[in-house]
């Protein structure tokens, strides 16, 4: 099996070249756990209120306009309210409601966004489904709109389909998995922060070592200590967020 291509101490090339070789033969996303959640609140230091809840769902009977945002409208709330450590409320909300939590047992956070579509340009299942899956969303929702004139949501149930999705992508899969090992080894051999970008060129993903502040406070770094590094096993294991009903505030 062929590793990635060092360049230099701090840069490493990654090739699609040799990952299908260390892929596993079978991945799936399995076990899926709510663990946490949090709103933000508005208040003049940066507050949120643990576990959180989400907004009501009651769609309107027919169609309905919207008028045009104005002022500031940030999409990456965490990065708006709290640029300092947007990570941070994510796990401030973790501890708060699973205190004991092993947080070596976690390779990957990720986290999605939601977006609306002009009514000309229709979102497909096939566009989104590699979103949908990794994040385990069951509901695909589409809003449509023109010139701000909204149509009633179309609320799809497309769980069975991202099961046949997996099915079906098991190559990319796999080969996801081995890409995501290949990043773990890179970065962790390295410690401290790193970056990926994607070299349209070469065809390569170029996983460079950085030198920039700490994403956390210094506190919930200390949560890895004696980190054991671990593989991405050929099932992998996904935890989301829920929802309870005792509320804190919580001041990040």
């Amino acid at each position: 099996m062929s590793g990635p291509k060092k360049a230099s101490d701090d840069l490493v090339e990654i090739s699609r070249l040799g990952l299908e070789s260390s892929a596993p033969a079978e991945a799936a996303i399995t076990d899926v756990e709510h663990l946490a959640s949090y709103n933000w609140i508005e208040a003049s230091t940066p507050t949120i209120a643990v576990p959180g809840s989400p907004a009501y769902w009651s769609a309107p009977q027919g169609s309905r306009s919207v008028k045009k945002d104005s002022g500031l409208v940030y999409i990456a709330q965490n990065a708006a309210r709290h640029p300092d450590s947007p990570l941070e409320p994510l796990f401030r909300s973790l501890y708060i409601e699973q205190p004991s939590f092993d947080i070596n047992s976690i390779d990957i956070f990720e986290q999605t966004e939601i977006k609306t579509r002009v009514r000309h340009k229709s979102v497909e299942l096939s566009e989104v489904a590699p979103q949908l899956w990794a994040s385990q969303t069951p509901k695909l929702i589409r809003a449509y709109h023109q010139r701000g004139i909204f149509s009633m949501p179309k609320v799809e149930d497309v769980d069975a389909a991202l099961k046949n999705w997996e099915k079906t992508h098991q190559k990319d899969i796999t080969k996801l998995v081995a890409l995501i090992n290949r990043i773990l080894q890179v970065t962790r051999n390295w410690g401290g922060g790193s970056t990926i970008q994607y070299d349209a060129v070469k065809d390569k993903l170029v996983v460079k070592k950085t030198e920039k502040k700490k994403m956390l406070p210094d506190d919930l770094y200390r949560r890895w200590a004696d980190v054991v590094p671990a593989k991405v096993s050929q099932k992998i294991s996904k935890h989301k967020v829920k929802s309870s009903s005792d509320t804190k505030a919580v001041r990040t």
